[in-house]
């Protein structure tokens, strides 16, 4: 929104504005347990009887821009001063600030368009993080293409810094900062309806909870590749969407993927009613690899490396019913409907088995005239 309009020219409707924008969130993350006794923890260090655990976060940011713009083309300079407030029951109390400088860019044109954004931490506890991205798409009448390019660089949310409760207690106060460089390619022929997807990360100075859940770092480099192949055809009435993954991974504990996933949707579709609605009715199919996975501690809500159980390797089957009539869209699914058969149970984390049969409805109204 322009709040302040510095000059205007109506030629090529030029425009070079001011513009303010506040925000305010509050979180917080608690934790209740009437049996600290449990042998999930490894440690009580407050309470035998009941854990009681909370994180509260309240953040105020102040952003000021000063832009131009045309038709095609936008520009912007800002600059962003948060205050943050951290609280732990029983740990870490902090009031902190970050200021940051950044720059916005936009250019669409004859369809293409470029999208930059950078981010610079000048001072507070961000100091010295960068966050940044610059998107490229081309959108002609055979194909589209998308690149995106990214680089952060950040200091350990606080949470990784220093940590008290019933559970778990450390201090790190010589963690680095973690850098993470993201490429990513997405293209597409429209006429064939085959898309090809491809993104590789390198990651340094990884945070990360270690198998017994304690915030930790690794100063290792490792990376990450991940590869898609996608085809929509159909044969009469029959529509399918086959989709095939492969997955590389420098770190299988570190970063567990499984290396291959695939995913299958067939579906029957007709006009019926003299074309006034449209049905349809099919099935889908998804399965992936084994891999070692994350594990689960309730205790700090987060995931942690493990080297014990492995997951995947297990066929997940949905049923569905699609009907579009006019402004109503209505959708029956029956979600894993294979569940309780005699495979062996679907885990998304070791003890935490994935949800078992469930029927899910639902209608949409377009509101339009």
């Amino acid at each position: 929104m322009d709040l302040f309009k510095l000059n205007s020219d109506s030629i090529g409707e030029r425009k070079i504005y001011l513009k303010h924008q506040f925000d305010y969130s509050t979180q917080q993350k608690v934790f209740f347990d009437n049996d600290p006794l449990s042998t999930i923890y490894n440690e009580i260090h407050l309470d035998s009887i009941s854990s009681i655990d909370s994180i509260y976060r309240n953040s105020f940011s102040n952003t000021g821009f000063i832009g131009f713009r045309t038709n095609d083309f936008l520009f912007e300079l800002f600059g962003q001063y948060d205050q943050k407030e951290y609280l732990q029951n029983f740990g870490m109390q902090s009031i902190y600030h970050n200021t940051y400088v950044g720059v916005v860019g936009c250019m669409t044109r004859e369809g293409l368009s470029l999208d930059v954004i950078g981010k610079y931490g000048v001072d507070g506890y961000r100091s010295g993080d960068v966050e940044s991205e610059f998107i490229l798409s081309y959108n002609k009448e055979k194909y589209t293409f998308n690149g995106r390019v990214s680089y952060f660089l950040n200091e350990p949310d606080l949470n990784f810094v220093s940590y008290t409760s019933n559970h778990f207690i450390w201090n790190n106060p010589s963690f680095e900062k973690q850098s993470v460089f993201d490429f990513n390619i997405d293209f597409k022929l429209k006429k064939l309806q085959i898309e090809f997807i491809a993104e590789t990360k390198l990651l340094n100075n990884t945070f990360y909870y270690d198998s017994l859940a304690i915030a930790s770092q690794d100063e290792n480099t490792a990376s990450i590749a991940t590869f898609l192949l996608a085809k929509n055809y159909k044969l009469l009435n029959f529509h399918f969407r086959t989709a095939f993954i492969y997955q590389l991974t420098s770190d299988e504990v570190l970063f567990p993927l499984p290396e291959m996933m695939g995913r299958q949707v067939l579906y029957y579709q007709k006009y019926i009613f003299k074309g006034a609605l449209k049905f349809q009715f099919g099935v889908g199919f998804s399965y992936s690899t084994e891999y070692l996975g994350y594990a689960y501690m309730p205790a700090i809500n987060e995931f942690h490396v493990q080297e014990n159980t492995m997951l995947g390797y297990y066929p997940k089957i949905d049923v569905f019913i699609n009907t579009h009539l006019k402004r109503a869209q209505i959708f029956l699914k029956y979600e894993h409907i294979n569940a309780g058969s005699s495979l062996p149970k679907s885990y998304v984390a070791p003890g935490y088995p994935s949800l078992a049969k469930s029927l899910k409805f639902g209608v949409s109204w377009n509101m339009f005239d």
